[in-house]
């Protein structure tokens, strides 16, 4: 699941650090999927409360950082 911030020098130990903008944003009541494009019609999403995106003021069109740590990584095909 990615952290999302709107930092790009934030204090955190994960080191997968991915910039785009966000494509979309889907609010329910208390959670909301954000959408980023990061490029070569790429998206990663992620999932926060309704409240991060209030108080980061999270707007579509915005520039964003995607962090991504993981213990575990699953491929399908």
């Amino acid at each position: 699941m990615p952290l999302i911030s709107t930092d790009e020098n934030i204090a955190i130990s994960a080191r997968n650090k991915i910039k785009g903008k966000i494509s979309t944003i889907s609010t329910n009541n208390t959670n909301s999927e954000v959408i980023i494009d990061i490029g070569h019609e790429q998206n990663i999403a992620s999932i926060i409360t309704a409240g991060a995106v209030k108080k980061l003021g999270l707007k579509e069109g915005n520039e964003v950082f995607a962090f991504i740590k993981s213990n575990d990584i699953m491929i399908g095909k």
